[in-house]
């Protein structure tokens, strides 16, 4: 066996290794950053939609749980919130229908659109579902819903997948974006 027969042999061989490998990683990388956001939004909606049932008829508890909301992603480094809907819901985790407060997100003065903190001037206090309207008499306790939208740009384009992106304003025409939601029974504050 001559082993000038097999030159340039272990090149290719790596060539299409490599190849593979490299598609693996950027996979990889990929995944794993859409698993960050979801799982980052995952978490901090929850944990906004916990302090929503707690904060009860608060005439601030939308503001509330926005602000915690904000905090829980800005501390993961994401940025890419677009709306939120704040809602009373079904058993099934779904909104009633003339029940949902929808916020969009911009991150001037307040922040959202229409502001929900009763301290800013530019708060006008109109709800679908205001905090006073909330029951949280232990007999009839309501749900509370907090859905977040977020879009999601691949770094890449290797993928097949389209970027997440939302459309629309007032959090109404969502598009194509990601969200999550979180539901919590409302903490009892008055005990029959």
């Amino acid at each position: 066996m001559d082993l000038r027969e097999e030159h340039g042999t272990t090149l290719i061989e790596f060539t299409l290794v490599a190849v593979a490998f490299v598609l693996l990683l950027v996979g990889i990388l990929e995944f794993g950053l859409a698993f960050r956001d979801r799982l980052t939004y995952n978490n901090a909606v929850s944990v906004a939609a916990r302090v929503g049932s707690r904060a009860g008829t608060a005439t601030d508890s939308d503001w509330l749980m926005l602000q915690q909301l904000e905090d829980g992603l800005a501390a993961a480094g994401v940025d890419d919130l677009q709306a939120v809907w704040v809602y009373k819901s079904k058993s099934d985790g779904t909104p009633e229908p003339g029940f949902v407060n929808f916020y969009e997100f911009t991150g001037v003065g307040c922040g959202w659109n229409p502001c929900p903190n009763p301290a800013d001037p530019a708060y006008t206090g109109t709800f679908n579902w205001a905090p006073t309207d909330r029951s949280v008499d232990s007999s009839s306790l309501d749900r509370l819903g907090v859905r977040a939208y977020f879009t999601h740009i691949w770094i890449t384009d290797l993928l097949p997948a389209a970027d997440a992106v939302c459309t629309g304003a007032g959090g109404t025409a969502i598009g194509t974006c990601w969200n999550e939601t979180g539901v919590f029974r409302m903490e009892p504050q008055e005990f029959s």
